[in-house]
């Protein structure tokens, strides 16, 4: 039997031998910072979780809303029932691609490896635009969550561009 060293790597020893030396306060201090990170990533799953119950939710508000306004069409002219059919299947076919941590939502958002642009160029941790940050709005009031997205393009006050 060939008794060989089990290798342990040089990073392994290094840490190992920080916590041997590392205060009581030290030592406190680390757990404190894993036990945040940790809470953080649930906060962080547990939202983008719901931002895509939300989207699902908004999606079926908006079917809803099809099928109420399906008396209006009926008095529309014909040219008119086929043009507001054209848009609503191109408006349809868009995608809106949410990033849970600055709620970022927009057709045309560019997701760079998990996080939207803006995020992604931001290295700074807490990000700009999150919660953590106390830049986030909250949830939208019930009597704006049936809007649709260009019904809340017109009543924007602002449309910001960062």
């Amino acid at each position: 039997m060939d008794n060989k060293p089990i290798p342990i790597y040089s990073d392994t020893i290094g840490k190992r031998k920080k916590r041997e030396i590392e205060t009581p306060v030290q030592s406190e201090i680390r757990r404190r910072e894993t036990r945040l990170a940790r809470d953080r990533e649930r906060k962080r799953q547990k939202k983008m979780r719901l931002a895509l119950e939300n989207n699902d939710e908004h999606r079926n508000n908006q079917e809803e809303l099809h099928s109420d306004n399906s008396v209006n069409i009926q008095q529309l002219s014909e040219s008119d029932h086929l043009l507001l059919q054209k848009f609503r299947t191109e408006i349809n076919k868009l995608e809106q691609k949410l990033y849970p941590v600055c709620n970022e939502r927009f057709t045309s958002i560019i997701l760079v490896k998990g996080m939207c642009h803006r995020c992604y160029s931001d290295k700074n941790d807490p990000k700009k635009f999150s919660a953590e940050n106390n830049m986030d709005p909250g949830d939208v009031p019930e009597e704006l969550s049936c809007l649709s997205e260009i019904e809340e393009m017109l009543i924007a006050q602002v449309f910001p561009i960062v």
